[in-house]
C-alpha cells in the first residue's frame, strides 16, 4: 500500500516538475505551445489519479482453455504494421524530448513502438501518428505498459496504451485493422483454395 502510494506522489511530483519547466521556458519564449502542452500534463494528472490498478488473474493449470483455442482476448485487433510515430516522452531524465519511432503494431487500444532508450513504465507520453488514408496526425495521450530489450539489435519494444484518444480517431485505428486483418485472412483463405 505504502509503494502505491509513494509512486503516485512520485508520478505527481514529476509532472508538478514538468508543469515548472513549461512555465520557465514560457517566460523565456522558447516554448510555443505552453496551453496545449499544460492541458496534456493536466490529463496525464487526471489518468495516473483516476486509473484502477489491475489485478492478476491465475491460471489453474498453465494454459487456459481460450489459449489453447487460439481465441484472441483483446478488445482490439492488433495489426502488425509499421508507421512512422513522433513522440514527447514527460520525464525528468529526457526532458520531454520528442522522438521519432516505428510501430511494430497498432489497435485502437495502443501501440507497441521500436524505440533506441528503455521507457520506464508508467511513462505519460504525447504520440502523434500518421495512419494510411486519415487526413491528419492522430495525436493521443498514452502511458508506457512495457519496455522489453530486444536481443537482436540492443533496441527495445515499448508496449504503449493510449489513455486519451478522440473516438473518431479510435474508431479510425480499429475499422482500419479490421479491415486490413479481414483482407489478409481473405487472401490466405484464397492462396489455400
Amino acid at each position: 500500500m505504502q509503494l502505491a502510494l509513494f509512486e503516485q506522489i512520485k508520478n505527481c511530483l514529476f509532472l508538478l516538475t514538468n508543469i515548472a519547466i513549461i512555465c520557465f521556458n514560457a517566460q523565456e519564449g522558447s516554448l510555443i505551445n505552453v496551453k496545449g502542452n499544460l492541458k496534456m500534463i493536466f490529463k496525464a494528472i487526471r489518468f495516473l489519479a483516476t486509473r484502477k490498478k489491475k489485478t492478476k488473474k491465475t491460471k489453474r493449470h498453465g494454459i487456459s482453455n481460450e489459449e489453447k483455442a487460439g481465441i484472441e482476448r483483446r478488445r482490439y485487433p492488433r495489426l502488425d504494421m509499421k508507421i512512422a510515430v513522433n513522440y514527447l516522452a514527460y520525464s525528468s531524465i529526457d526532458s520531454m524530448q520528442e522522438y521519432q519511432a516505428r510501430t511494430k503494431n497498432i489497435s485502437g487500444g495502443g501501440v507497441c513502438i521500436s524505440t533506441v532508450n528503455c521507457i520506464t513504465r508508467n511513462t505519460i507520453i504525447e504520440l502523434g501518428v500518421k495512419m494510411p488514408g486519415y487526413s491528419s496526425i492522430i495525436n493521443a495521450l498514452a502511458c508506457v505498459v512495457y519496455s522489453r530489450e530486444r536481443r537482436m539489435d540492443n533496441g527495445f519494444d515499448t508496449g504503449i496504451c493510449f489513455t486519451n484518444i478522440s473516438s473518431e480517431e479510435e474508431k479510425y485505428i480499429t475499422e482500419y485493422a479490421n479491415r486490413v486483418i479481414q483482407d489478409t485472412n481473405m487472401e490466405k483463405s484464397e492462396q489455400n483454395n
